[in-house]
C-alpha cells in the first residue's frame, strides 16, 4: 500500500479522554462534602464503579442518572464496611485513607490487586497511629 502525505493546515477538534484519576478524586471529594452534588461522568469503567461501590459502602448515597451520578455525602460512617475495590489499584490507594479517617473498613479485591505494593501508604498510616492489619488483601484499617 502506498500513501502520499502532503503538507496542509489541519482543522477540526479533538476531545481528550477524561481522566480516571480526576474522576476518582472528584467522587471522593463529593462523598466527603457537606451537600449533595450532581457530577457529570463522560464515561465510566470498572475502576470508577469500584470507587463508587466503596464510597457507597462507607455511607455515601450514589444514584446514577442522566449521564452522571447524584451524590449525597457520607452523613454517618458505616461500622467497618467491606470495600470491594475490584481490580482497581487507584480505588484501593484512594479509599484506604478515607476509610481510616472515617470508621475503618476491610478492603478486598480480586485478580492481581492483592499483589500490588501498598508502601509507603501503609507505613504512613501506621506512623499516624492508624491500625492496619495485613500487607495485602484483605486489608483491615
Amino acid at each position: 500500500m502506498n500513501i502520499t502525505i502532503t503538507p496542509q493546515k489541519l482543522q477540526g477538534s479533538v476531545t481528550p479522554p477524561p481522566s480516571k484519576s480526576d474522576a476518582h478524586r472528584l467522587l471522593i471529594a463529593a462523598a466527603l462534602g457537606d451537600k449533595p452534588v450532581f457530577m457529570h461522568l463522560q464515561s465510566s469503567n470498572d475502576d470508577i464503579a469500584a470507587t463508587m461501590r466503596c464510597l457507597a459502602a462507607l455511607g455515601a448515597q450514589m444514584t446514577q442518572k442522566d449521564g452522571g451520578v447524584h451524590i449525597v455525602p457520607i452523613q454517618t460512617a458505616q461500622n467497618v464496611p467491606d470495600c470491594d475495590c475490584g481490580e482497581s489499584g487507584s480505588t484501593l490507594r484512594f479509599i484506604v485513607p478515607v476509610a481510616a479517617a472515617l470508621s475503618g473498613g476491610v478492603m478486598t479485591g480480586r485478580g492481581r490487586l492483592g499483589e500490588r505494593p501498598m508502601e509507603p501508604l501503609l507505613t504512613l498510616l501506621r506512623d499516624h497511629r492508624c491500625e492496619v492489619s495485613g500487607e495485602g488483601l484483605p486489608l483491615r484499617v
